[in-house]
Order: structure tokens, then sequence, then C-alpha cells
């Protein structure tokens, strides 16, 4: 039977005593619940319609924004979308409205999988997949840098791109969950961005440059709480840690929800909404969203990957309870991935 348009598709299982469950929506393809035990780590917007500020979308081609809605490709113009009107910007690439096509589906995992046509602004093939796996964590060991303490259950995300084009497509991917633990407040939140530098944002959330965090407010690597952090932020030269970069919410008896995710994904993007629709009522809510390009990626072409022709391009990225911190990895500054 094909699911209704923006059809709600559930898992749910036990690993190792723990039970989770996550809703996936077609549209977007966006994760828009997930709890580990009843605790819900993503702001649970599974009954609210429409989904509030791209809650839990896939990002692409492009994540954020591209100035003006316009970008260049082999000197010819190419307009996008306005998705940020009140800037004239493209925001988010070309799939917020988009119902992917169900590939697989069991109780703890499911594979979407959609084609982006040739546009006229964009004028690429590209066959995209994305599939969502129950995540039960692991013990860890203390001989593995990476997770000496282990690493808590959640959901794991798989991307899959093939450009199914004659030409090579530029490209870049993010997402964007708005991350919880449980329906603690927001002010008692505390947010580590493991990042040595910040986006210089201008008025319509443009980067303009970078600025060193070290003794700025933009210095989220200690953490800070959530009242302290700037509405719409930018950052990038992520710690790694075993290969990927981990961000972390804290509340303040040490429970704890990381998003991790693969290397490539060199920037992150942290918005605070003061007003966001939830199953739980309005509230305000937190966005950390990883992306493997900065914005305005396709008038720049900074972290943007040339997907050549019948090639494919894949990253990882999750979210989970975070071990506590006594038991956390540490880090090693890493030079940005070109």
């Amino acid at each position: 039977m094909t699911p209704s348009t923006g059809a709600r598709l559930h898992l749910r299982g036990m690993r190792d005593g723990r039970l989770i469950e996550a809703v996936v929506s077609r549209r977007a393809a966006a994760l828009r619940l997930l709890t580990v035990d009843g605790l819900h780590l993503v702001e649970p917007t599974a009954s609210t319609e429409p989904a509030p500020g791209a809650a839990g979308a896939v990002l692409a081609p492009w994540p954020n924004r591209v100035e003006g809605a316009r970008w260049t490709l082999d000197g010819v113009e190419r307009r996008l979308p306005v998705g940020d009107p009140e800037n004239g910007h493209a925001n988010h690439g070309l799939l917020l409205d988009r119902d992917w096509d169900v590939a697989g589906h069991d109780d703890d995992a499911l594979t979407l999988r959609t084609v982006l046509e040739p546009s006229p602004g964009y004028p690429f093939r590209l066959e995209l997949t994305t599939r969502y796996a129950l995540d039960p964590g692991s013990t860890g060991n203390a001989g593995d840098a990476a997770n000496p303490g282990g690493t808590g259950a959640g959901v794991s995300v798989q991307h899959d791109v093939v450009n199914r084009s004659a030409e090579a497509a530029p490209f870049a991917l993010g997402a964007h969950p708005y991350l919880c633990i449980g329906d603690r407040p927001g002010d008692e939140l505390t947010l580590t961005i493991e990042a040595d530098r910040a986006l210089v944002l201008d008025e319509g959330w443009i980067p303009r440059g970078e600025r060193p965090v070290e003794g700025t407010r933009w210095d989220l690597r200690g953490g800070r709480r959530l009242t302290e952090i700037d509405p719409h932020s930018g950052y990038t030269a992520l710690r790694r840690r075993g290969g990927q970069v981990v961000h972390r919410l804290e509340a303040p008896d040490g429970t704890a929800v990381e998003l991790w995710a693969d290397a490539v994904f060199g920037w992150v993007q942290v918005y605070r909404a003061p007003q966001f629709a939830t199953d739980r009522g309005t509230r305000s809510a937190l966005a950390v969203e990883p992306m493997s390009a900065p914005p305005n990626a396709l008038r720049t072409g900074r972290g943007l990957h040339w997907i050549g022709p019948g090639e494919a391009w894949s990253a990882r990225w999750g979210i989970r309870l975070g071990p506590e911190p006594s038991s956390r990895a540490s880090v090693t500054t890493i030079e940005e991935r070109a």
C-alpha cells in the first residue's frame, strides 16, 4: 500500500534493554520524533502540521541559504526558488516539499529514496537515498580512544547520493533536527560545539568571513547556556573525536543528547527558535544542523563536493544519548577538511 502524502513511518525496537522509538515523515525525509526509554531526544513534531521550521528535514542539494536565490554555473546565472522571503534568499535546498518514496521498511530501519530532476536553477539529476536505523550504541572500552565510555542509544542516518547527469554536479547536504532532553526547559541546558572558528554572519545570515572563537561569546568549546547563545550562529574548524564531530546538549544533572557526524560535515549551524510548535505545545527550541558546506556554498564554492557522472557521495550522522562527562573522549584540533 502506498503511504499517503507526508505519511509518518514508525520505527520501534528493544536494543540492549532500551526501548528506542522514531517517527520519520516521507515529507523531506524528516526525523519527527526520537525517544529512548520514553525520553525525547528531538522536539516531537510527529502530529504537528505543517512541519515547523524544517523540523528534522534532509537539506539538499545544498543546506542553508543561497544569497539572492541565484548563483552562476559556467558563466550562466541560475535562479532558485526563494525560500527566505524576508531576505530574498534560497533556503535549505529543493526537497523540503518532496515526499520521498519508501524503498524499505521494517521495525528497526527505514530507507527512503527520491530522484531530483533537472531544473533551470539546478540542472542536474540526482538519486538520493536516506536510511534511518535504530542504534543501540556501544558499551565502549578503555582502549577505544573515540568512545572509552561507550555511546548511547539513538538513531543513525546514512545518506547516499548518485549523480545521474552527464556532467559533474555540485552538491552539499545538511539536516535540521531540533535537539531536546525530554521536557527540560531550554534555559537550563548547555550546548557544547567543539569549534575553533565561528562564521561572521550578516543581517540576512550570509557568511562574510570567520573569526576565532577564543575569548568571544561564540566560544562553545567548554559549553554555554542556551540563553547566552546567538539565535543564529555558524561554526567551523570542528574538532574530531575518533574521526567524527560531536555536538552535545546537556542538562544540569548530566543527562545529555549528542549529535555525531562524519568529518565531511565540517560546518554546523545553530538556530534558537523562540516560538516552536511541537506535539506538546509551543516552546523555545534549538536546532543543531550538521552541514557538509557552509551557507552560500553554491555562490562561493566552499565545501561543495562535485559528484562526477555516475559517481556517488555518502555520509553518516546520528543522534544518541550522551555518555557522562567523565567518560567522554579527549578531542584533538584538526585542520578543516577541504
